[in-house]
């Protein structure tokens, strides 16, 4: 965590606005009920540090879930959070429509399904008006700092092996199959700092990457050595310095990193084509609105209006066709 959270960490504040300017205003002013946000594949619990001042003034509940059972531990424990071992493809311990908001930081995108992680997610959160958020690494011209150890051991065994990553195209398809309308990315840059330097980076790559570390391992001294040669060289290529080396000597590097921040908003409303509906409330408000069709009556949002052909309005009634 001491490696891998400072620039994922970045990213969270980012994500939460993103989530929160998606959500439906709250019934009243003086509505004080809390959001339930959902953390999948929170890790120890990272994001909790970050939601009360990203999220301030609103009231919020947080819970975690992860594959990972130590992490969990250390998040109930250490961070006295809540939160559950699971599998985000399989999320049990979550019920449907139960969650204002589910949110991954650079999680879901390493899940063995993506799609299906997706879909849990989009069934956890409430319907008309439930947000989905995650983030993706952007391309590979604009996180180089993650290139330089497969091109190394590519020079020098030939051989590439990359599991591969979820692109933010792969994840917004996921979105849209999930059934979340309205699905919007947005790309954000922040820097990897390496304050103290190249044993820094090289480290932080080898140490929280298993498959990373297994592979150097494998190689022969002279080998290790050739790859960390590379690496250090594209430091110098890739990174830009900066005066702030631990030891005083300015050796510190900083790299910029760009992500992609995906949200969704989940609606049950079923959309016919040739419906008419009755709108009851005054248009422009921000209040929630009720949808009257026939003896069914739903509630919708008027950011969903938005999408909705006005044939007329009288009074407080507004008729619409979609």
């Amino acid at each position: 965590e001491n490696y891998v959270a400072p620039l994922t960490r970045s990213f969270i504040d980012p994500l939460l606005r993103s989530c929160k300017s998606r959500m439906p205003p709250r019934s009243s002013p003086d509505d004080s009920s809390g959001v339930d946000f959902l953390d999948v594949c929170c890790g120890t619990g990272v994001a909790s540090e970050v939601m009360e001042s990203t999220l301030s003034p609103l009231s919020y509940t947080y819970t975690g879930v992860d594959l990972d059972p130590v992490m969990v531990a250390f998040a109930a424990e250490e961070r006295n959070l809540t939160t559950f071992h699971s599998d985000v493809c399989d999320m049990k311990v979550v019920r449907d429509d139960d969650r204002d908001c589910a949110f991954s930081n650079f999680g879901v995108i390493f899940a063995g399904d993506v799609a299906m992680g997706v879909k849990e997610m989009a069934r956890v959160v409430k319907g008309n008006g439930g947000v989905v958020g995650a983030t993706a690494w952007a391309e590979k011209e604009c996180t180089e700092v993650f290139q330089m150890f497969g091109d190394a051991l590519e020079k020098v065994t030939g051989e590439r092996k990359s599991k591969g990553r979820c692109s933010v195209d792969a994840l917004v398809r996921a979105f849209k199959r999930a059934g979340l309308k309205d699905v919007r990315k947005e790309k954000v840059k922040r820097y990897l700092i390496a304050k103290e330097g190249k044993q820094w980076v090289w480290d932080r790559f080898t140490k929280s990457s298993n498959g990373l570390r297994e592979r150097i391992e494998k190689l022969s001294e002279e080998g290790r050595e050739m790859v960390r040669e590379l690496v250090y060289q594209a430091i110098d290529e890739v990174g830009e310095r900066i005066e702030e080396g631990s030891s005083g000597s300015g050796c510190g590097y900083k790299f910029p990193v760009s992500a992609y921040i995906v949200t969704g908003v989940k609606s049950n409303l079923e959309l016919v084509s040739t419906a008419r509906y009755s709108v009851v409330g005054v248009a422009g408000k921000t209040d929630w609105v009720r949808v009257e069709e026939d003896v069914k009556a739903r509630i919708l949002h008027p950011s969903y209006v938005c999408y909705l052909c006005t044939e007329g309005i009288r009074g407080n009634v507004m008729t619409v066709s979609w």
